[in-house]
């Protein structure tokens, strides 16, 4: 982000993405120009799309290809299955379901 001398926002990059934008600091006073676009501040998508890059890039530094999961059936097993297939494929991520006394039909 490019904070102008009176401390407000003039330009802020989408979270979580490679973006490139050129900025005039000479021109970085006042109000910001009227087409930029800030990001969302919804902080759900934002959890999610820091989760996925952080695995996705984890899985590329270790040179991992796969992943083996064991699901319980329960809501966090669902959430981190689906982080995981967007990360890194759906092809590349296999299951394992894991019942016990306390899994969710």
């Amino acid at each position: 982000m490019v904070v102008n001398p009176e401390g407000k926002i003039f330009r802020q990059l989408a979270y979580f993405h490679e973006e490139v934008a050129h900025v005039n600091v000479n021109e970085i006073t006042g109000e910001a120009p009227p087409n930029r676009t800030a990001p969302s501040n919804d902080y759900i998508p934002l959890v999610y799309d820091g989760l996925v890059l952080g695995l996705r890039d984890f899985f590329r530094k270790m040179n991992f290809k796969e992943a083996i999961m064991g699901l319980s059936g329960g809501i966090d097993s669902a959430v981190c299955l689906v982080v995981a297939a967007e990360a890194l494929g759906p092809e590349h991520v296999h299951a394992l379901l894991m019942p016990s006394q306390f899994s969710s039909e």
